[in-house]
């Protein structure tokens, strides 16, 4: 099954409306339930996003590591960090890109680039200065 069928066979089912059939499921389906809902959602919204990204990466010939494992939370950024987050932002990669690939929240990232004087405090994600 190709991905894409896949996730309109998801996205129906979040929905609430059977993918082989086309019609909207009885009240007491499963599929209707919120926390079923929600999840097919929320999965959604992560695949979308891991794709989206993994497009940005891969396109992108930034020498960016990418590091597995959970958030940094709290840990601050070493020089080595710093300043291939700035070469990477400097590149062209968003801020969604860079926190996946340095395992950081995106407000985080964010933050690092303003103190770097790279983006302006309103989150605006492109370059004010290649300094």
């Amino acid at each position: 099954m190709e991905i894409r069928h896949a996730l309109e066979v998801l996205r129906d089912l979040a929905e609430g409306v059977d993918p082989v059939t086309g019609q909207p499921f009885p009240q007491h389906s499963p599929y209707i339930h919120p926390d079923i809902t929600r999840a097919l959602f929320t999965c959604l919204q992560d695949i979308r996003y891991r794709r989206a990204s993994a497009i940005t990466l891969r396109d992108n010939r930034a020498a960016v590591p990418v590091v597995k494992g959970p958030y940094y939370l709290n840990r601050p950024w070493t020089p080595e960090q710093s300043r291939q987050l700035r070469d990477a932002f400097l590149s062209g990669l968003s801020v969604e890109a860079l926190a996946l690939c340095f395992s950081r929240c995106p407000p985080m990232v964010r933050s690092e680039l303003q103190r770097q004087g790279l983006v302006p405090g309103g989150g605006d994600e492109t370059a004010i200065s290649s300094r």
